[in-house]
């Protein structure tokens, strides 16, 4: 279980706030989970400059590894020669693994271009482990499941340091199906409806970003439904969480939404997010804190 980090700001000056990191990191720990992935969408890795993604690393290094968190960074989604400066950042400071976004502006057609730019971070990753991120589902159109199979297993055969990838629920069924992973790969779940299910098909890595909020509930969860016998606490308990869940994002972007809740929750300063995203009104944040006592969560404000 590994929580992908809302990145903290100061309300009024807009910047990254530091100083509640190791506060975050034990609230996580305390809630079973992990490790953490840091800079990634969830954790607007792509509104932060190079300079404050190499403070926001460290700073999870720091505060994460004396917890025993292992800390997994996000790099792509930028100009190759940034992803290059912060791979090298990234094994200087011993993080765990590497997380790779695919640039926006380039799709991706075949294998033979996957396994290139995984390359291009590979050389300079040295023996860290390497997972691309399918967020956006470029790799693949909704009718070829089996394109981003094929690229798993070229790459698995090609790049060393390929370990698995984060996707959809669907997409790691297929890609355990397809490929039988080795040992020493993982595909991290991302989408939190379906966390019973998987855990009950042994398909038990996660990446959820609801579980900034609910980590316990999370691994209650998987708990429960990992000893390959459904279960029907286990099944009540994700309706719940997909209830709540449901609720709080009608309510705004995915991750102003849930970075409110995680606020609420937990009662650590996240602060807003970063334009071009748009804040959530005072209203707002007080309807999300409704949703959560509504459904017997503990807040604070």
């Amino acid at each position: 279980m590994y929580s992908p980090v809302f990145t903290p700001f100061n309300t009024s000056s807009g910047e990254i706030d530091l100083s509640v990191i190791p506060e975050y990191a034990q609230f996580l720990k305390d809630g079973g989970t992990d490790g953490v992935s840091v800079a990634t969408l969830t954790g607007e890795g792509l509104s932060l400059s190079v300079d404050e993604k190499k403070k926001l690393y460290e700073a999870w290094v720091n505060a994460a590894r004396p917890l025993g968190l292992k800390i997994i960074v996000q790099v792509g989604g930028i100009p190759v020669p940034d992803i290059i400066e912060l791979t090298h950042f990234a094994v200087n400071i011993s993080v765990d693994g590497i997380q790779l976004l695919p640039p926006p502006y380039y799709i991706i057609t075949n294998s033979d271009e996957f396994v290139a730019l995984l390359e291009i971070v590979a050389e300079n990753a040295g023996d860290l482990p390497i997972y691309y991120d399918d967020f956006y589902e470029y790799t693949l159109e909704e009718e070829d499941d089996f394109s981003l199979q094929y690229y798993f297993d070229s790459a698995s055969r090609r790049v060393a340091q390929f370990k698995g990838m984060v996707g959809t629920f669907r997409v790691a069924v297929y890609a355990s199906l397809e490929n039988d992973p080795r040992s020493d790969q993982t595909i991290f779940i991302y989408n939190q409806p379906n966390v019973e299910a998987a855990a009950f098909m042994d398909c038990n890595s996660f990446m959820l970003p609801a579980m900034n909020i609910f980590p316990s509930l999370f691994k209650q969860i998987v708990d429960l439904s990992s000893n390959g016998t459904r279960s029907e606490e286990a099944l009540a308990l994700q309706d719940r969480l997909n209830d709540i869940v449901y609720e709080i994002l009608d309510k705004g972007d995915d991750v102003a939404t849930l970075k409110a809740a995680a606020e609420l929750v937990s009662g650590i300063k996240l602060g807003g997010v970063r334009p071009p995203m748009r804040a959530l009104s005072r209203t707002t944040y007080m309807e999300i804190k409704d949703i959560l006592e509504d459904n017997d969560v503990e807040t604070h404000d």
